[in-house]
């Protein structure tokens, strides 16, 4: 097993707890972010994809209280290892905030962005 550590940008999070049929509580965070630090155009001409597409990941429940803000960027622990049928196998571990998200417009007046309707870059 290897652990490796991924700048990611967090876009929502949540916490569930529920019972199941079963009558198991179930319970935890959900974490929805994309592997991007910049946002900087992105495409692959051979896969035919340009963008970047949301991975959602589980953590503990308690572990929403280490959301800070969102969007934000964060540094993804990450555990990987081979799988049963030989395959590897990612599988996010714990996290960290690194900073807000914000505007760069240009004019000096920069904010903290709800969107991403101007420029992104990551003051940190």
């Amino acid at each position: 097993m290897k652990r490796m550590t991924e700048r990611v940008v967090f876009l929502a999070a949540s916490i569930y707890d529920f019972v199941n049929d079963s009558q198991q509580r179930i319970s935890g965070t959900t974490v929805h972010y994309v592997i991007s630090e910049d946002f900087a155009p992105y495409a692959d001409p051979e896969r035919q994809f340009k963008g970047y597409k949301p991975v959602k990941a589980a953590f503990s429940y308690d572990a929403y209280e280490k959301v800070e803000e969102v969007p934000g960027l964060y540094e993804l622990d990450i555990e990987v290892e081979a799988g049963p049928d030989g395959k590897m196998r990612a599988t996010p571990r714990d996290f960290s905030f690194i900073s807000v998200l914000k505007t760069a417009s240009g004019d000096g007046n920069d904010d903290e962005i709800p969107g991403f309707s101007k420029n992104v870059v990551v003051d940190i």
